[in-house]
């Protein structure tokens, strides 16, 4: 499915949550780790430390790419230009402050969502780590729409061929008519069987919501082992490297989130 799992990681608490996601995600895939860096780890006895380090947290052998002339969004960029068939797999966490308060968010840089075109693992700063990336299931939000979406396929990927169940989760307002809801209940449905084609175990769950980031969260409180497929850059206003419903739910969601690559 992939060839590699591109993870930044420069030996800092705050890029070590994504070590162990991105070796179990590599696994699944029959993919190789590589580690891409842009501290001073060129002389051999400083990269065999750091090597050593990333695969104690990751538990797998890894590749190196390691750059010394660019900053680690433009070096992540750079590396899935010419690793073939890669997914990145970052993180988004607290910077721990004086007597181990949280500190600011170190944010996943914005080059990684706005110019590359494969897959992104987002481990956002309330993602539990502790299991690694338990996945035996992705789930994703339609709204009824005729067409699909980058997510949906990428669900629909990830369903197949790592053999997870396929979770299509419909929205609806608590205000809204019983046509309203009858009307989305039907077209997912008429989705359900569309993606039941290629993807069998898939399952469809409607849901009362008026505020998609506060429900979504509370669902991945419930499915410890799923994570969320969203599209990247919905609604987002410009210069923004996500959406709103993305940019919330990497900052709050307690799993995973993958965005797929920008439509072609």
């Amino acid at each position: 499915m992939y060839e590699y799992v591109l993870v930044p990681f420069d030996g800092t608490p705050e890029l070590r949550a994504a070590l162990t996601p991105a070796a179990d995600l590599a696994w699944r895939c029959g993919a190789k780790v590589v580690v891409v860096s842009t501290t001073e780890a060129s002389d051999e006895s400083s990269r065999h430390l750091l090597k050593s380090e990333a695969i104690a947290q990751s538990g797998a052998d890894i590749d190196f790419w390691v750059d010394l002339e660019q900053p680690i969004g433009d070096a992540l960029v750079a590396a899935a230009l010419h690793r073939p068939n890669s997914v990145i797999c970052a993180a988004s966490r607290h910077r721990m402050g004086g007597l181990r308060r949280r500190g600011p968010v170190v944010p996943i840089p914005s080059q990684v969502f706005t110019k590359t075109a494969v897959p992104i693992v987002a481990i956002g700063p309330e993602t539990d780590v502790s299991r690694g990336l338990p996945l035996t299931e992705v789930i994703v939000v339609h709204d009824g729409s005729p067409g699909s979406t980058p997510a949906l396929d990428l669900a629909i990927a990830w369903g197949t061929r790592m053999k997870v169940t396929v979770n299509l989760v419909g929205l609806v307002g608590s205000h809204a008519s019983d046509d309203e809801r009858n009307w989305l209940i039907e077209r997912l449905e008429a989705k359900l069987a569309e993606i039941g084609e290629v993807a069998p175990s898939a399952a469809l769950e409607v849901v009362e919501s008026d505020d998609a980031i506060d429900t979504l969260t509370a669902m991945l409180i419930e499915h410890r082992d799923a994570v969320l497929a969203l599209d990247r850059r919905d609604n987002a206003r410009p210069g923004d490297p996500l959406g709103p419903l993305a940019a919330g739910l990497l900052a709050r969601a307690p799993r995973a989130l993958v965005f797929p690559g920008p439509p072609a």
